[in-house]
């Protein structure tokens, strides 16, 4: 009886210590995922993401107004992408790693003939503030991210900062030379 009173309290023990460390994964993993969004003239939408995107996952991207400034955001749903191969030209430039390329069903309209390049956020239930241009601020239940867009000299640069370190630097390469690049330092300048 002791016995099986203490593997009772043993396996109780375990499920609790399992159960503690899945409620700490999920808190963790509540923090929002930056990405790349590039609508093009004829309003093809595509999202580069250093994640795989989830059907359940909630994105969130800048889109252009009638003047081309980058607006605080639309929202759709994970299933609203459908994956493509990946693109060469987006990468995650900390890590090295190529991102996931993805193609919004629906075209979105886009007032200007040029394509537009801003910040996407994909996560649940965030609270997003456009800060500036190119800049926002995004809550979660657990953290406070700033998210930055700017250009270096041939790319677009979607950056993380938590406490004033880069977290995040997502990079897609233009193909040619930037006349007044934005950034005021990225790891491609180093």
């Amino acid at each position: 009886m002791v016995a099986s009173a203490s593997n009772t309290l043993r396996a109780l023990g375990f499920y609790s210590l399992l159960l503690l460390s899945f409620l700490l994964v999920a808190h963790v993993c509540n923090a929002a995922t930056v990405g790349i969004i590039r609508i093009m003239a004829d309003g093809e939408t595509t999202l580069y993401s250093p994640h795989r995107l989830s059907t359940f996952d909630e994105v969130h991207f800048q889109y252009t107004d009638k003047i081309d400034l980058p607006r605080c955001c639309q929202k759709r749903s994970g299933a609203a992408f459908t994956w493509l191969a990946a693109d060469e030209a987006a990468l995650d430039a900390l890590r090295g790693e190529t991102l996931f390329k993805y193609r919004l069903s629906s075209p979105l309209p886009n007032a200007n003939s040029a394509p537009f390049m801003a910040i996407a956020v994909i996560g649940d239930h965030l609270q997003i503030e456009q800060a500036a241009d190119y800049s926002l601020h995004v809550k979660s239940s657990n953290l406070q991210q700033t998210i930055n867009a700017c250009t270096s000299q041939e790319g677009f640069h979607v950056i993380e900062n938590y406490h004033s370190k880069v977290i995040s630097d997502l990079y897609f390469s233009l193909g040619y030379a930037i006349a007044k690049p934005t950034c005021t330092a990225t790891k491609e300048d180093q």
